[in-house]
């Protein structure tokens, strides 16, 4: 098959199965982010190992894997738009109310999770609250907020971020539709961003996959050498974000993070048609929960395997790192699999009927 169109119709079981293996690959670099055991820590950096330490906790869990997020707006921009061709107010609607399910209550209700943890965190850990406690009494106001910033611009599931900006992306989906069913204007959009260097907080990205799912875009990529390019383009760009470059341009960003769809598309797509392993089944199945239980426990992880392997040698970072990262993705997968187990109304809902 030398040309496959990506939006190849969504029932297509091997269509369907990229994308689910797809959405599982950029979830496993979405954990790595939050296993990078020295996040947040300042310490002597004169030493070789130090020096490789900090070089790989930037390039992995840092400039590669900062890639995942653009392309899970791609995906869910293209997911969006795949099986629609114009943008009625019928469609508006009825795509509203389906994220209103798949989106809005999951994301009220994981970080309703989040505010308990919160407080159990707070009254018995002594962890701070922020705003949501102000002395002695709880601040209304503050509580409600912390759904939508808690602090530093994350909800009480930090993750969830992801979500929330979603939610806004699919309120504002006409105008996606407008910039992505234009070729020219999708063009001159891109071109201003990445001019003026503006970032979009996703919306781009989101909007990237409007356009590949209108205009039925024959992804390059299908052949091996423009894939492997792809690859590479995406390993060079990442790596000179971690030696040289001190600032995330957006023109890069959009270079890098395309590429990097491009290739990732690619692998889960040979894995769709070649894996068929009960275990790696039962993790694809369980992407949504790994991705919403790990963020409350990540940190806890992390100051686990620090505790055990230490950070001063670079052996130690790698331990720590790989450690944490395994541990978040097991324990989140087996709390999955006991919650569709004993309540599996429950897990619909939770999961967004997914």
């Amino acid at each position: 098959m030398k040309n496959q169109v990506l939006t190849a119709p969504y029932t297509d079981s091997q269509h369907y199965d990229t994308l689910q293996i797809m959405k599982f690959f950029l979830i496993l670099g979405v954990v790595m982010i939050h296993s990078n055991v020295l996040a947040g820590i300042t310490f002597d950096s004169n030493t070789d190992a130090s020096r490789i330490s900090i070089y790989l906790m930037r390039l992995l869990p840092g400039a590669i894997c900062h890639a995942c997020v653009p392309c899970f707006f791609i995906l869910s921009g293209y997911l969006y738009f795949h099986n629609i061709s114009s943008m009625t107010s019928g469609t508006y609607i009825v795509k509203t109310r389906r994220r209103i399910k798949t989106l809005l209550i999951p994301y009220i209700l994981w970080n309703a999770i989040g505010l308990i943890l919160l407080f159990i965190k707070h009254y018995y850990f002594h962890y701070p609250a922020y705003s949501v406690i102000d002395g002695d009494r709880i601040s209304i106001s503050g509580l409600l907020f912390g759904f939508w910033d808690l602090h530093q611009g994350y909800p009480y599931a930090f993750a969830f971020w992801f979500i929330r900006n979603l939610i806004i992306f699919a309120i504002l989906s006409p105008i996606s539709f407008l910039l992505g069913k234009s070729i020219p204007g999708f063009i001159i959009f891109i071109l201003i961003i990445s001019i003026t260097d503006t970032h979009l907080y996703g919306f781009e990205y989101f909007s990237f996959g409007a356009f590949i799912a209108l205009n039925k875009v024959q992804t390059i990529a299908t052949h091996k050498t423009a894939t492997i390019i792809a690859g590479i383009t995406y390993i060079m760009l990442s790596m000179a974000e971690t030696s040289w470059l001190r600032y995330r341009y957006e023109s890069v960003e959009l270079i890098k993070n395309t590429a990097a769809y491009i290739a990732i598309w690619h692998i889960a797509r040979h894995v769709a048609t070649g894996c068929h392993s009960r275990l790696f089944s039962t993790l694809v199945s369980s992407t949504f929960f790994i991705y919403a239980i790990h963020q409350f426990f990540c940190t806890i992880t992390r100051n686990l395997f620090i505790s055990i392997f230490g950070i001063k040698s670079f052996t130690g970072v790698v331990q720590s790192f790989f450690a944490s990262w395994l541990t978040l993705i097991i324990i989140s997968t087996i709390i999955c699999l006991i919650i569709k187990a004993i309540l599996p109304r429950t897990a619909s809902i939770l999961s967004g009927d997914r």
